[in-house]
């Protein structure tokens, strides 16, 4: 599902014009994946073919969250339809782990392929397959939820994206974003062969 090693991918916030990169870098045994957001994914690899999440930078909220064990994010592949779900207990430190933890929980990922889309962005009419993603973090202090739509158009990547994002500490929200991405690529006709419309 993660494209290769490549040069930063731009991305668009139809709502703001805000613009943004994401890029994918092979590490010693791990990819590192920064998305459009600014957070990057530390993931490993399984032998299935699978991708785990082992932990998550976010700079711009000075904390990084690890899963132990890693929280399966990017299967081999999703059946049409199907619902692949991982849980791993979750734990938060500053971005400086040198100060120590600030939360700990249960942290919950699904991933549904829920069908195909025929989309149009400001790049062109893209056949995608259609991906969801829920995440929600439940921790002693806090409670996160991601929801994540991605456009994936065969033989391209990933070319469109809705992202929701809401964070709650001590039952007070701090945090609530709404993006609305298209990344930046030339159009072409794809089609989503042996996926059910």
């Amino acid at each position: 599902m993660l494209p290769p090693a490549s040069t930063p991918e731009q991305w668009i916030d139809l709502n703001s014009s805000w613009v943004s990169t994401s890029n994918t870098e092979h590490l010693s045994g791990a990819i590192k994946f920064c998305d459009p957001t600014g957070e990057c994914q530390h993931l490993v690899g399984g032998d299935d073919g699978s991708l785990a999440i082992a932990s998550v930078d976010a700079p711009l909220d000075d904390a990084r969250s690890h899963f132990d064990p890693p929280l399966l994010a990017y299967p081999q592949r999703v059946l049409p339809h199907g619902t692949i779900e991982s849980t791993a207990p979750m734990r938060v430190s500053w971005f400086d782990e040198t100060r120590g933890d600030r939360d700990s929980g249960l942290a919950t990922l699904k991933v549904q392929q829920v069908g195909c889309a025929s989309i149009r962005t400001p790049f062109g009419r893209f056949e995608t397959v259609v991906i969801e993603t829920y995440f929600s973090a439940d921790l002693r202090l806090a409670k996160a939820v991601n929801v994540a739509t991605m456009y994936i158009a065969p033989g391209i990547g990933p070319v469109a994206q809705s992202l929701h994002r809401s964070v709650r500490v001590l039952g007070i929200t701090i945090q609530e974003k709404h993006l609305e991405l298209v990344r930046e690529v030339k159009a072409m006709t794809t089609v989503a062969e042996g996926y059910p419309r």
